[in-house]
């Protein structure tokens, strides 16, 4: 589990580090009509400082823990 505080990256971009700084709760688009099993509107997303300074948010499953 990602908590805030804890260093991560991406697992496409693995040479970029920061640090989780909190959490940005979203309104997904994504519906299909068709599907019998409830599904949330909502996703939180995770608000992650680089190194370098700037300040990106990105999808929970994008997003590994660095140890």
């Amino acid at each position: 589990m990602i908590k805030v505080g804890n260093r991560v990256s991406l697992f496409d971009n693995m040479g970029r580090e920061g640090v989780v700084i909190g959490y940005k709760k979203t309104k997904t688009h994504a519906r299909t009509a068709w599907s019998t099993i409830p599904q949330s509107n909502w996703s939180n997303n995770i608000v992650i400082q680089w190194d370098d300074g700037t300040v990106s948010i990105h999808k929970p499953d994008t997003v590994m823990r660095i140890d």
